[in-house]
């Protein structure tokens, strides 16, 4: 299953652990925004959302 921007950080992350080190990196964490969806934490942190979910699949 492919990730995509309306996922849930938390969810996303407990289908794939091993993205967690990724949304680390760019400082999207499960403990403050979990409940957030990927695209909305990529605003956050002025990201890219295609860039980041490229980063991400790419994993899975």
């Amino acid at each position: 299953m492919k990730i995509t921007g309306d996922m849930k950080v938390g969810e996303a992350i407990r289908m794939y652990p091993d993205i967690t080190n990724v949304l680390m990196k760019y400082g999207i964490c499960n403990c403050c925004g979990g409940d957030n969806t990927l695209k909305k934490a990529a605003e956050a942190q002025k990201l890219n959302i295609d860039k980041l979910l490229n980063e991400i699949n790419a994993l899975i």
